[in-house]
């Protein structure tokens, strides 16, 4: 009889939890992570966060979204964001896949029109292309990189953010 108790107090127990939202699963890899890495770990499906105890946190996953209010005046890109890494009002670091090579020279245009001054490269046969920019004491760097007769699907996008807290107008 007690054993019977038991069973069901531990199925309730289960049921409860995993209603929750989290599986159980993710609670326990959360809490090991987060212990192991001695820092907040965060599972949400396909997605982990870990926030460091700074401010900083590195996010990475199938279906993150671009960081709103996290990159400064620097717009956003069409592409997938797959890792942001964010060290909290220094800037950060945007990682995509998916964007068109269109999508890319448009986007360095975008950052030129923004007052980002600096230049560009194209390598390749034009498919890796760079923009470094400074404006004010914020400045950027965008890569993407596309081999040779591969889709936009194939390509990779990097977007380095930062601040010279030193040099503020």
């Amino acid at each position: 009889m007690k054993r019977l108790v038991a069973l069901i107090l531990v199925g309730m127990m289960i049921v409860t939890l995993s209603s929750c939202g989290k599986s159980l699963s993710d609670r326990a890899a959360e809490q090991l992570a987060s212990k192991m890495t001695d820092s907040n770990v965060k599972i949400d499906g396909d997605n982990v966060t870990i926030e460091g105890k700074e401010g900083g946190s590195f996010s990475v996953g199938g279906d993150l979204r671009w960081p709103e209010g996290k990159m400064g005046d620097i717009p956003k890109i069409n592409g997938k964001v797959v890792s942001f890494i964010d060290n909290g009002n220094k800037g950060g670091i945007v990682n995509l896949e998916g964007t068109s090579k269109e999508d890319a020279e448009k986007y360095i245009q975008e950052l030129k029109d923004l007052g980002y001054s600096g230049s560009d490269i194209s390598q390749s046969g034009n498919n890796n292309i760079s923009f470094s920019g400074e404006k004010d004491n914020q400045m950027v760097n965008f890569n993407f990189f596309l081999e040779d007769g591969a889709d936009a699907e194939k390509s990779t996008c990097m977007i380095i953010y930062g601040v010279d807290e030193d040099n503020q107008n």
